[in-house]
C-alpha cells in the first residue's frame, strides 16, 4: 500500500505556466489560477498536466550512481523496467512496477498420454511459481493422470507481477485386448488358432504380428500379444491352452479269421471314451460286420475304429480279419522259365497240372542236296512242380525214313497221358499234346508230294493243322487255362498251344517229320503249408531243325487251391 500511495501522490496533472512567482513563504501553490494551497503541504500543484519526473534506462541510472551518490529518496522513472524507483538507504528500490505485457509460458511433454504413462509439466518467464492439482511450487513436475486434466500455474516476477497459464495433458484409454477362443482347448497333436482383437497392431511373444496364430502345443502353454492402437497406446493380453490327452483305445475281432459273408464280432475299447465310431458307418463300441472276399485268394480285411472322450479328443485303432475265398484259387505259368510259388495264407491243399513242351519239325538247310540238307527238330522242354511232378516234352521230328519221334510221358502225378508222335517221312505232321481225357493224336506221315497233317490232341485237345506246300501242319494243343481241357488246334504254320508239336519241312525242301506233342500230367491234393515256397518250371517249344518247319509249342503248369470256405474245384477226370 505504500508503493500505490506515493504513486497517487506523483501522479497529479498540472499546467506550469512560465511566469511562476517565486513566493516566500511556508506554503506554496502552482496552478493555472491563483488558489490557497493546503495548509499541510509545503508545495501544491493544481492543473490539468502531469508532473514529469527524470526518465532512463537502467544503464543510465548506475552510470549515474556510479559518478555521485544519488540524494536520499532521489526518485526516477526507469524505462528498462517500467518501474517507479526511488533511491534510499544506498540502494535503488523499487516503488511501483507496470505489469502490462507480463505473462508465463507453461507446456507439458508430451501433451497427450496413454493411462499409466508420466508427462513431464514445465513453466518459464517468472521467479516463482504455484500449480494447482496440489503439485504447489517448481517450475517443473512429473505426473500420471488417469484422464484427461488441466492443470493451471500462476508465475509471479521479481515486480511482484502475477500471471497465470493452463495445460491440458490428454489421456487415451487403453486398449482391452481380447484373444479368442477362450478358453482355448486342444487335443495333443493338433493345432489351434489363436485371434487377438481390440487393437490395430499385433505383436504375439513368438515373434508374429498377425491378428492371428495357429499353434500346436503339446504341453499347457500360455501365448501373450501386445495389441497397439492408432494413438499408440498399447496393452498385453494373454491365454493358456490346454493340451488335452488323446483316449487310449484298442480293437478285436472275433473270430479273427472266417469265409466270405460270414459275420465278425468287432469290439473296441479304451479308457474315458465316450463314443465309438467306425469306418463302416457303425456306431458303438461293438459291431458285428460280414466280411466279403470276391477273388479266388485269402485276403485280409482291416477295419478302423475311432473314440471320442469328453475332451473330444479322439485316437483310433484298427484291426485285421482274415477273409477266405468262397472259390477255389488258381496260379498259370505259360511263359517258358522257372517260377516260385508261394502258398497263400489259409491254404493247406493244392494240386498240380502240367503238359510238357512239343517237339520241333524237321528242316532244311535250303542247299538244294535234298535229304542230306534236313535238320532234325529239337525235343521240348520238360514242365514240372517241385522237381517231381514232371510231364516230359515231345521229341523233335527225325529226318526222312528215321524212326517218327515219340510222344512226351509223364512221371510223379496221380495220372496222366502221353503226347502224340510225330509224322514220319517228308512234311511229316507235329503230334498233338496229351489231354486230361487221353493221348495226343499221332501226326500223319508225309509223302513225295505233299506234307501230311498234324495229329489232333487227345479227346477235346485242338485239331491238328492241315498240310500245304509239302509242309506238315501242326499238332493240337490243349489249353490249361479258361476251359482246361480245351485245345488249341494247330495251323499251316503254328502248333497249338499247348504242348502241340511242330510240323516238318516238305519233300521239295529235303525236310523230315514233325515233332511230338508233350505228355500231360496232374497230382491232386498236395499238402502244403501256407507261406512255403516251390520250383516251377514250363519247358520250352522245341526249336526246328531249319527253314520251312515249326517250333513246338510251349508247355505250361497251372496250380489249383482251395480253402476252408470252398467246395473241391473240378478239373476233368477228378483232377483237383
Amino acid at each position: 500500500m505504500r508503493k500505490i500511495f506515493l504513486f497517487l501522490q506523483l501522479s497529479l496533472y498540472i499546467t506550469i505556466f512560465v511566469d511562476v512567482e517565486i513566493i516566500n513563504a511556508q506554503n506554496v501553490g502552482i496552478g493555472a489560477n491563483t488558489f490557497t494551497p493546503d495548509n499541510s503541504a509545503l508545495l501544491e500543484i493544481r492543473g490539468t498536466k502531469g508532473l514529469l519526473i527524470p526518465r532512463m534506462t537502467t544503464a543510465q541510472r548506475d552510470s549515474m550512481t556510479s559518478s555521485s551518490t544519488p540524494a536520499q529518496s532521489l526518485i526516477i522513472f526507469n524505462t528498462t523496467t517500467k518501474c517507479y524507483e526511488g533511491y534510499v538507504d544506498g540502494q535503488w528500490n523499487q516503488l511501483w512496477c507496470s505489469c502490462i505485457g507480463f505473462s508465463i509460458t507453461a507446456s507439458a511433454s508430451p501433451s497427450s498420454i496413454c493411462q499409466g504413462s508420466n508427462t513431464i509439466l514445465s513453466v518459464n518467464g517468472a521467479s516463482t511459481y504455484n500449480w494447482s492439482s496440489g503439485l504447489g511450487s517448481g517450475q517443473t513436475h512429473t505426473v500420471s493422470p488417469t484422464t484427461t486434466t488441466t492443470y493451471y500455474v500462476t508465475g509471479v516476477n521479481s515486480s511482484g507481477c502475477t500471471a497465470t497459464n493452463s495445460i491440458t495433458v490428454n489421456v487415451n484409454s487403453l486398449p482391452t485386448i481380447a484373444i479368442n477362443p477362450n478358453p482355448a482347448n486342444v487335443c495333443y497333436g493338433s493345432s489351434i488358432t489363436l485371434t487377438a482383437s481390440g487393437a490395430n497392431t499385433y505383436q504375439w511373444n513368438g515373434g508374429s504380428t498377425s491378428a492371428s496364430i495357429t499353434v500346436t502345443p503339446y504341453s499347457n502353454t500360455t501365448y501373450y500379444v501386445t495389441g497397439t492402437t492408432t494413438n499408440n497406446c498399447s496393452n498385453t493380453a494373454n491365454i493358456t491352452v490346454n493340451v488335452n490327452s488323446l483316449p487310449t483305445i484298442s480293437a478285436s475281432a472275433s473270430p479273427t479269421s472266417t469265409c466270405s459273408g460270414s459275420a465278425v464280432s468287432l469290439s473296441a475299447s479304451g479308457s474315458g471314451i465316450t463314443s465309438y465310431q467306425w469306418d463302416v458307418g457303425q456306431s458303438g463300441s461293438s459291431i458285428t460286420v460280414y466280411p466279403t472276399n470276391s477273388t479266388q485268394n485269402t485276403i485280409t480285411t482291416t477295419y478302423v475304429v475311432s473314440g471320442t472322450n469328453s475332451y473330444n479328443c479322439s485316437n483310433s485303432a484298427s484291426v485285421a480279419v482274415t477273409v477266405y475265398s468262397s472259390a477255389y484259387g488258381e496260379q498259370y505259368y505259360t511263359s517258358p522259365g522257372t517260377y516260385t510259388f508261394t502258398v497263400p495264407a489259409g491254404v493247406t491243399s493244392i494240386c498240380v497240372a502240367a503238359v510238357g513242351g512239343g517237339g520241333g519239325g524237321c528242316g532244311h538247310q535250303g542247299g538244294g542236296g535234298g535229304q542230306a540238307d534236313a535238320v532234325p527238330g529239337n525235343p521240348g522242354g520238360n514242365s514240372s512242380f517241385n522237381g517231381t511232378i514232371i510231364a516230359y516234352g515231345g521229341g523233335g521230328g527225325p529226318k526222312a525214313g528215321e524212326t517218327a519221334a515219340a510222344g512226351g510221358s509223364y512221371s510223379g502225378g496221380d495220372g496222366g497221358y502221353v503226347g502224340g508222335k510225330g509224322g514220319n517221312l517228308y512234311g511229316g505232321g507235329g503230334g498233338g499234346a496229351a489231354t486230361f481225357t487221353g493221348n495226343g493224336g499221332d501226326g500223319a506221315a508225309g509223302s513225295s508230294t505233299p506234307g501230311a497233317d498234324g495229329g489232333n490232341g487227345g479227346s477235346s485237345g485242338g485239331s491238328g493243322g492241315t498240310a500245304s506246300y509239302g509242309e506238315g501242319g501242326g499238332g493240337g494243343g490243349i489249353y490249361l487255362t479258361g476251359t482246361p481241357n480245351t485245345g488249341g488246334s494247330g495251323t499251316i504254320s503254328s502248333a497249338g498251344q499247348y504242348g502241340g508239336g511242330g510240323g516238318g519241312s516238305s519233300v521239295y525242301a529235303g525236310g523230315g517229320g514233325g515233332g511230338a506233342g508233350g505228355g500231360l500230367v496232374w497230382k491232386n491234393n498236395i499238402s502244403v503249408t501256407p507261406g512255403d515256397t516251390y520250383t516251377v518250371v514250363v519247358g520250352a517249344g522245341g526249336a526246328s531243325g531249319a527253314s520251312y518247319a515249326m517250333n513246338g509249342a510251349s508247355g505250361a503248369v497251372r496250380i489249383i487251391w482251395k480253402t476252408s470256405c470252398s467246395g473241391n474245384p473240378s478239373y476233368p477226370n477228378n483232377a483237383h
